[in-house]
């Protein structure tokens, strides 16, 4: 378990910042901000996504769009409060780099099975 929520943050980061990058996230500050955004949010959303696919799988997807929201919120906020570049939008930044790597993770996960 420890493993897979170890790959999953390590996916997730290599997908993420990428595309912080491109969006104009360029200090190194912002872009530790973001890594621990995400050590914040991914592996709570990965377990307790993990969680209810195991013991509500009938639930599971509208469970996790709701985990997922609350990824983007909380990382929203994260980087609202803590970003050093204001001029960058922190929601759309937030909205963007987690539909990216949700979307590729399911696509990775299709393609895994």
């Amino acid at each position: 378990m420890l493993t897979s929520l170890f790959i999953s943050l390590i996916s997730t980061l290599l997908i993420e910042l990428p595309i912080l990058f491109m969006l104009g996230v360029r200090s190194r500050r912002d872009i530790l901000v973001a890594v621990y955004a995400n050590v914040l949010t991914n592996p709570v959303v990965v377990f307790l996504a993990n969680l209810l696919f195991v013991f509500y799988p009938s639930y599971a997807w509208g469970g996790i769009s709701l985990l997922e929201m609350s990824a983007f919120l909380t990382e929203g906020f994260v980087f609202k409060s803590c970003f050093s570049q204001k001029n960058l939008n922190p929601w759309v930044l937030s909205f963007l780099a987690n539909l990216i790597s949700f979307e590729t993770g399911i696509v990775i996960s299709y393609f895994s099975l």
